[in-house]
């Protein structure tokens, strides 16, 4: 499991393309669980995390590395900023 956080540094300043933001990402395996059970476990974590904040977070899943159905489901979501680069 991967996942990222954004943190923007400057309240003002909500470009993702600015470069002021901070990313951080993060990664868990788990032996002992199964994949439902880990994904209860995190989405109780993040559940404590939006009642905290008063802010919600969204969920996509690459389901057997599907990248094509992951970028579709990414790209219809209204916080994704996505760039082409040359």
């Amino acid at each position: 499991m991967t996942f990222r956080f954004r943190y923007y540094r400057d309240e003002n300043d909500h470009d993702p393309f600015s470069g002021k933001d901070k990313k951080n990402w993060y990664s868990a395996t788990s032996d002992k669980m199964t994949r439902e059970e880990f994904l209860a476990q995190l989405r109780q974590i993040i559940g404590t995390m939006e009642a905290a904040t008063g802010n919600e977070c969204d969920e996509i899943l690459m389901v057997n590395g599907d990248y094509k159905r992951f970028y579709d489901e990414f790209s219809k979501k209204p916080w994704a900023h996505m760039k082409l680069a040359h």
